[in-house]
């Protein structure tokens, strides 16, 4: 069996505060060992999130914000405009 991964994200506002929800679906294939299973459960989702933090800070990525809907949902990601 070969390994399989799919996973879907979603960034919104609420509250004031900018939401991150995200599923990831693992198909290790074959046989797995539950320990490894239930180490890589936490420990990808937590790198995955460190990794993208610090990709956040490089500089094309400074000026850049999410636009929103009214109902928190994003819409684009740009520079914002000047008022």
């Amino acid at each position: 069996d070969q390994p399989r991964s799919r996973g879907l994200g979603d960034v919104y506002k609420r509250q004031g505060k900018i939401r991150l929800t995200w599923e990831q679906h693992l198909e290790p294939g074959g046989f797995v060992p539950g320990f490894i299973i239930n180490a890589m459960l936490l420990d990808i989702p937590h790198r995955s999130l460190l990794n993208f933090r610090e990709l956040l800070k490089h500089d094309k990525y400074q000026q850049m914000e999410f636009v929103f809907s009214e109902q928190g949902e994003v819409l684009g990601i740009g520079v914002p405009q000047a008022l």
